[in-house]
């Protein structure tokens, strides 16, 4: 990852795109790793979004474990963060 770029801040694995990071929910945040194209494409249509679209504001419309609930029901990779230091 580092030698080909993925990690820098813009990079897939440093920020840059929406199927990979932590976001806020109502309470708590959630860890998404949508990285392989038939998870991104799951998240995007559960999410009821158009595919690379910010999934933040919808994080915030339910706590971190009914997302982690929410997403084993369809097989997709979010998880509740436990502790976590968010800055902003």
């Amino acid at each position: 990852p580092i030698r080909h770029g993925l990690t820098v801040p813009n990079g897939t694995l440093g920020g840059g795109a929406p199927r990979y990071g932590v976001y806020r929910a109502r309470t708590g945040c959630v860890a998404v790793a949508a990285l392989e194209p038939h998870f991104e494409a799951r998240l995007y249509k559960e999410l009821g979004l158009p595919a690379g679209a910010d999934p933040s504001p919808r994080f915030l419309e339910r706590t971190a474990d009914e997302w982690e609930r929410w997403a084993q029901e369809r097989d997709l990779p979010i998880v509740t963060v436990n502790e976590l230091s968010v800055a902003g």
